[in-house]
């Protein structure tokens, strides 16, 4: 291609710049030029320069010269491309998902080979691998026969792009459609982008079957096995595109060069499981029998199933399936056990997967009485012509019949009839149940009792707060977590209890009291169910003394579990007893109970209940806490709390004065007699702590040590001015002290100790004796002594 020169008419002197783009697809050079200079890009004007030039000149005069040999650039194609294929006993099917980088330039066609005789279904742009999906348009078949597939794109094709090919071929091979025993070989070519147009090529291919085909790979040529994970490892198709990916899939991977391979196909024999679950309900005057015959037919259908049944049961068994109709086999199998008879169970298609057949009879007691029993035979029903027969057996007790297994059961294994039964199955009044495989035999017992009125509500939990004031009122708030069938609940509160301003609660909420006569109160409960336990508040006031404490009581006497009481009393106030059904805490017996306890149980109570984390917890308290314990209780008097009660101060003003009373009265009395009353009150405090420990923890957080500590020092202060002065003057008598003399005959000390002496002082000092008027030294010593 020649540049031509364009000149301006009438100029004497021209000169200026030439600049040339090249389209994309094409590559030119220059193939010769005179006149010109070869300029950099930045050199043009500042209009000229802010565009893109392949080529830039500059001439100084005219004429000049500039030709370029200009030839098309042809696409360089990189293909990654997986052949999926699905074979069925009725079609092959066939998908190519290819990722195609377009480098060089772009193209508005693509072309792939496909093997003859399948069908085009499809051809789409997807995105795979990173890559957008190719702007499809239309796609045609040409070539030899048909195998060339040409899809034309709506815009160029430039990098990477995305298509998907989908073909499908018709199968009729009687080894494919049922199990003949014969394989079949099925040549398979795979569909490939054109290898002509393409530079690199890599693919891989996987071969998926149905569970009912037996599938191997034969005549492979120009493909290697390889793991199905380096088979995804590119490329991954969308898992909803309409086709199953199930079974042991085959994998290969190929190159550029030509793949041919053929796919050995045989029909697979039925396999039939049937797990049987039979419910035994035994029923007022009637045994009831449940049997669900669950059937899982792989590989291939059967036109019908088999059950043996007995023969005293054919006009009693009632086919409950829709579609399945039973018929009496005619003639009778061979292998019929004795006394059964063989049914054949069939429906509008073949079996094949999973189903249930459900099959029921009743079977009549004669009349029981109670306590009376009859003994029973469970039928069996025998699926033949199956691979594996497994089944469960489940009893199932009413309310007044029992129904227990006797003897030593044959075949069967016992499991949990809540944890272990086979998937679906479900019996919640289950008793117990066994498992068996193949052949069992089971023998029953029915036993009839008589049904008991059991109560009809239930206190779970309970806590009773009691405040009482100086004022001689007690506040009350009592809250129970409980169940009842009831529609309302009777309670009985102390005559002289007076309502709080919202005096009942259910789960938090007010609600309505009626009044019934002699104190008996109303709470309406039709709201709850049997199933769910619910939170009961009742608040009042009563006016009295904290001797005796009353609960509310439930007139429809529940079952009562446990009930804590809190007791608050006045600081000054000591518990010094207390009497009824209750239980101290053990911290009553040697400290107060921790303020805050009561919250604790408070928490226990709102437990498994829907309610607020603040529902009970608004009620004010003040004083000394104290904490018992109930169970079982009866709404009764009896469960009341008796307690006996006097002021801290009074108590510890009369333990006071008792204590130095006993002092002063022992003062005078001897050492030993002393030691003697301090054991007695030793003994007498053990006593206490043993059979009274609520008045023993008062008395030693009381003022008793105190007492007892100032006895005892009166008592040695009493002692050593007794004995002191006596002390002092048997020492002042004594003769001066003076060389010990030695006995004649043992040569040691006859000095008696004076502290022999002051341990034992006589009653009335005698005067001492005027020594002689010539006393010799034996006589000296001695007096000395």
């Amino acid at each position: 291609i020649v540049i031509p020169v364009v000149q301006v008419v009438d100029a004497p002197r021209q000169q200026g710049t030439v600049v040339v783009r090249v389209a994309a697809g094409l590559r030119a050079e220059v193939a010769r030029y005179t006149g010109l200079s070869q300029i950099d890009a930045a050199e043009l004007p500042p209009a000229m320069s802010r565009q893109k030039w392949d080529f830039a000149y500059r001439y100084a005069a005219l004429p000049f010269e500039l030709a370029f040999r200009v030839e098309k650039v042809q696409p360089k194609l990189l293909v990654e491309e997986l052949v999926e294929v699905f074979l069925d006993p009725e079609r092959l099917a066939l998908l190519q998902s290819a990722v195609i980088d377009v480098q060089q330039a772009g193209v508005f066609q693509l072309q792939t080979d496909v093997p003859a005789g399948f069908e085009v279904r499809q051809v789409r742009g997807v995105s795979l691998a990173g890559a957008p999906a190719a702007a499809v348009d239309s796609h045609h078949l040409g070539g030899e026969n048909n195998t060339r597939l040409t899809i034309n794109l709506s815009t160029r094709a430039q990098g990477r792009v995305g298509i998907q090919v989908e073909l499908v071929r018709r199968l009729e091979d009687p080894n494919l459609a049922g199990p003949t025993g014969k394989p079949s070989t099925i040549p398979l070519s795979i569909p490939r982008v054109t290898p002509s147009s393409a530079e690199q090529v890599r693919g891989r291919i996987v071969v998926y079957a149905p569970e009912s085909l037996q599938v191997n790979l034969a005549n492979v040529t120009g493909a290697t096995s390889t793991p199905l994970a380096d088979a995804y490892s590119v490329l991954r198709t969308q898992a909803n595109d309409g086709f199953a990916r199930v079974g042991s899939p085959l994998a290969l991977a190929y190159f550029k060069q030509p793949v041919a391979l053929s796919l050995v196909a045989e029909r697979k024999r039925p396999h039939v499981e049937i797990a049987q679950l039979l419910v035994v309900r035994a029923k007022p005057g009637v045994v009831a029998y449940e049997a669900t015959l669950n059937y899982e037919v792989k590989y291939s259908g059967v036109k019908s199933l088999r059950v043996d049944v007995p023969a005293n049961l054919v006009g009693q068994i009632r086919n409950e399936t829709r579609d399945v109709r039973e018929q009496k086999i005619d003639p009778q199998p061979k292998d019929v056990a004795e006394k059964y008879v063989a049914w054949s169970l069939t429906g509008p298609t073949e079996f094949l997967g999973k189903g249930a057949i459900k099959l029921v009879w009743d079977q009549k007691l004669d009349k029981l009485e109670i306590g009376k029993t009859v003994q029973l035979d469970v039928p069996r029903l025998m699926p033949r012509g199956v691979d594996l027969a497994t089944g469960q057996i489940v009893l199932v007790k009413e309310e007044s019949l029992d129904v227990t297994p006797t003897g030593k059961p044959e075949g069967l294994e016992p499991i949990d009839p809540q944890q272990q039964l086979m998937p679906g199955a479900s019996v919640p009044d289950a008793a117990s149940a066994y498992q068996f495989q193949d052949d069992w035999r089971l023998s029953i017992a029915a036993t009839r009792y008589q049904p008991e009125e059991v109560m009809r509500t239930s206190v779970e939990e309970g806590v009773v707060r009691m405040v009482c004031t100086r004022s001689g009122s007690t506040s009350v708030q009592a809250l129970y977590r409980m169940r009842s069938s009831r529609q309302r609940l009777k309670i009985k509160l102390p005559d002289n209890a007076k309502f709080d301003t919202e005096p009942v609660r259910i789960n938090g909420r007010t609600a309505a009291m009626e009044r019934g006569s002699a104190g008996e109160h109303f709470v309406p409960i039709s709201g709850q169910t049997p199933d769910k336990p619910f939170l009961l508040e009742l608040r009042y006031v009563v006016d009295g003394t904290p001797q005796q404490l009353d609960l509310p009581a439930f007139l429809d006497e529940p079952a009562v579990q446990r009930v804590a009481l809190c007791v608050y009393l006045p600081k000054e106030i000591s518990i010094l007893g207390s009497s009824g059904p209750w239980t101290p805490a053990a911290g009553e017996l040697f400290s107060d109970t921790p303020q805050g306890m009561d919250q604790v149980w408070i928490e226990k109570v709102r437990t498994g209940v829907n309610v607020p984390v603040t529902a009970g917890s608004d009620f004010p308290t003040d004083g000394k806490l104290s904490l018992y314990f109930g169970l079982g209780l009866k709404p009764d008097p009896d469960t009341s709390l008796q307690l006996v009660t006097m002021d801290r101060r009074w108590l510890n003003g009369w333990v006071f004065a008792l204590v130095l009373l006993g002092g002063v009265i022992m003062l005078r009395r001897p050492l030993v007699n002393k030691v003697y009353a301090l054991a007695v009150v030793a003994i007498a405090l053990l006593l206490v702590g043993v059979f009274l420990p609520v008045f023993a923890s008062e008395l030693f957080r009381g003022y008793l040590d105190v007492a007892l500590i100032l006895v005892l020092v009166v008592w040695g202060a009493w002692q050593v001015g007794r004995w002191l002065p006596q002390t002092l003057k048997s020492v002042s008598v004594a003769t001066p002290a003076t060389t010990p003399a030695r006995s004649a005959t043992e040569g040691v000390l006859t000095q008696a100790p004076i502290e022999a002496e002051i341990a034992h002082p006589p009653a009335e000092p005698s005067p001492t004796p005027p020594p002689p008027a010539q006393p010799d030294a034996e006589q000296e010593g001695r007096q000395d002594v």
